[in-house]
């Protein structure tokens, strides 16, 4: 019979194996940016969602509000830093795709 404490150690191990709210938001942007079949579809996607996303964070700091309308029903709320990590990545992602552009010149 496992103990308590083996139960509640087996259930943090757990919840921090499972990816953070901004790690998955960023998969998902990576994925449907790789998915785009120009880097000008690239761009304009990624800089339509730095607009929403800098918006949604805004509204966050200001009111509290979380983007799903409330916690993600797997991931759960998202926190300031969250923001600050999903707007880097498209800044990031942006500069890729700009540096490839060069490249293809």
């Amino acid at each position: 019979m496992t103990s308590l404490l083996d139960q509640q150690l087996a259930a943090v191990s757990r919840e921090f194996a499972k990816p953070s709210i901004s790690e998955f938001l960023t998969r998902e942007l990576d994925r449907k940016v790789n998915a785009m079949s120009s880097h000008a579809a690239r761009l304009t996607f990624l800089a339509l969602q730095g607009g929403s996303w800098a918006e949604r964070y805004r509204t966050f700091c200001r009111t509290g509000a979380q983007p799903f309308g409330g916690p993600h029903p797997e991931y759960g709320e998202m926190a300031a830093a969250d923001f600050v990590i999903l707007i880097s990545h498209i800044s990031a992602l942006q500069g890729q795709v700009k540096a490839r552009m060069k490249e293809a010149v």
